[in-house]
């Protein structure tokens, strides 16, 4: 429902504002270009804030409950995903995919292609990272969560592929097509559901993820 809401928290009195109210199923913030953005179930807005906002995209199409994070580029521009969803056995056009906005122009071009849900990402120099979460079944089994490092312009495989490049029969996917995606970094169980991906404050060399459903941090 549209109850979801941005909350400004002064961390020395613990005092909390209201920033935005009304938002259906809000999942991303971020502060770029001196305005507030928010991913809502299935639009991006930006604008200062208290100020009128601006729709950078809307309509989008979604799993039924949310997009995921937003996330900042090394390069200033700001890094969005549509959630993967499905009808009469086809994917709904503009969705499972991982999109880029130049804040500068508004304008919008797609990065990747090929995610149930890419939720959320991190950098580590010029590599993006994303985590994959999935749900369902695939030839009658659930596929495993995933980390992937994701290749600019690359059809990262669902639902033809699921988990490290599993091949799904029932959606045309063939071991030889499978192949051709990107490789799984990081596996992880079937509905461990990957919510957050950081750099390592202790180690720039190690990325830590939160398993929502599994209550911990690998």
């Amino acid at each position: 429902g549209v109850d979801g809401q941005v909350i400004a928290v002064d961390r020395a009195s613990d005092e909390r504002t209201i920033v935005l109210d009304g938002l259906d199923k809000p999942t991303g913030i971020a502060l770029l270009a001196g305005d507030l953005w928010v991913m809502e179930r299935d639009r991006l807005t930006r604008g200062p804030i208290g100020g009128e906002r601006v729709v950078i995209a809307d309509e989008l199409p979604n799993n039924g409950r949310s997009q995921g994070t937003l996330t900042v580029t090394p390069d200033d521009t700001l890094l969005f995903n549509t959630s993967g969803r499905m009808r009469s056995g086809e994917v709904s056009e503009g969705s499972g995919r991982i999109f880029e906005v130049d804040p500068a122009t508004n304008s919008v071009i797609e990065v990747a292609s090929g995610f149930k849900h890419a939720y959320a990402h991190a950098f580590t120099g010029d590599t993006l990272w994303s985590v994959e979460m999935s749900d369902g079944t695939f030839d009658g089994e659930p596929a495993a969560d995933e980390l992937v490092a994701v290749a600019s312009g690359a059809d990262h495989g669902w639902p033809h592929c699921v988990g490290d490049r599993r091949a799904v029969v029932e959606f045309d996917g063939t071991t030889q097509r499978c192949e051709q995606t990107p490789a799984s970094q990081a596996v992880f169980g079937p509905s461990a559901t990957p919510t957050s991906i950081v750099v390592s404050p202790f180690d720039d060399d190690e990325l830590l993820i939160a398993l929502w459903r599994e209550d911990r941090i690998v």
